[in-house]
């Protein structure tokens, strides 16, 4: 049979009184737990944007680290703290995170991974959309050189294989910051030669190259057929100055003529095969 008071509750209005009393008093501790949470969480959030704002003041440089993997995010927030010049940023587990961090902190250098993600290498160019002024240094073990073309055209900055050493990553991190390019050597080697020769039988070395933006410059002109004297004029240097920055690119490029050159630039997005159509 249904009863009517199962928790015999007081009936009287005395009692009703003092349960609606006691009821408010839980609901306002819960609504003020629940503030001090939140104005906890956001306090936290702007110290630590004002100690990244302090250390960018400082010259130190800000870095965000985003993988899926638990060992692989810590291996790179380990590596950081080590670093006297380098400040961490909460690493992110997952895009939603990484997108977060990414608006509110505007790191100088974000270390990411593409490969670990679903949306693949589109998710360099939401990256370089939300923050333009930060960084992207992929580390990752491509399989083909279009995977490494689609990502420097989609926005990155740098690549290194997972297998590069400490100094390798330090100056790519420190050149990635400067907005510079930095190619591990068998990066450079895959975008050169192509696909004939897997990564892991490369006889080239992993360590880095820093291509700076005069050398992109001088390197488009080449590409584009132009001749020292008219590099000369369009960059107001010397012909003697082009032809040494020319034969410092080839060097650093290993590659022996301007076929070479013209090759590197189109694979790095520097030109566009368009130019040669129809010629």
């Amino acid at each position: 049979m249904w009863r009517r008071n199962p928790l015999n509750w007081p009936e009287n209005e005395e009692g009703k009184s003092s349960i609606h009393f006691s009821g408010l008093i839980f609901k306002n501790s819960v609504k003020k737990v629940c503030w001090d949470l939140a104005s906890l969480t956001f306090a936290c959030y702007i110290c630590a944007l004002f100690k990244i704002i302090l250390n960018n003041m400082s010259g130190k440089i800000s870095i965000l680290a985003s993988d899926p993997d638990f060992l692989v995010r810590k291996g790179i927030e380990s590596f950081v703290k080590e670093q006297a010049e380098f400040v961490l940023i909460p690493s992110a587990s997952n895009v939603k995170e990484m997108m977060h961090s990414l608006s509110l902190f505007h790191p100088d250098v974000l270390i990411l991974d593409y490969k670990h993600f679903e949306e693949g290498a589109a998710l360099i160019k939401k990256v370089r959309i939300l923050s333009p002024l930060t960084g992207i240094l992929i580390i990752s073990n491509p399989d083909y050189q279009s995977d490494i073309t689609q990502a420097l055209s989609n926005g990155a900055t740098s690549f290194l294989l997972r297998e590069c050493e400490e100094v390798e990553i330090l100056e790519a991190i420190h050149n990635t910051a400067k907005h510079k390019r930095f190619l591990c050597g068998k990066i450079i080697e895959k975008l050169t030669h192509g696909d004939t020769q897997s990564m892991g039988r490369s006889e080239a070395s992993c360590a880095g190259l820093a291509v700076t933006e005069r050398e992109i410059e001088i390197i488009r002109h080449v590409a584009e057929g132009l001749s020292n004297k008219e590099i000369a004029e369009k960059l107001f240097l010397s012909p003697h100055t082009v032809n040494t920055h020319r034969k410092n690119i080839m060097n650093k490029l290993q590659v022996n003529n301007t076929a070479g050159l013209v090759l590197y630039a189109i694979r790095n997005d520097i030109l566009s095969p368009n130019k040669f159509l129809f010629s």
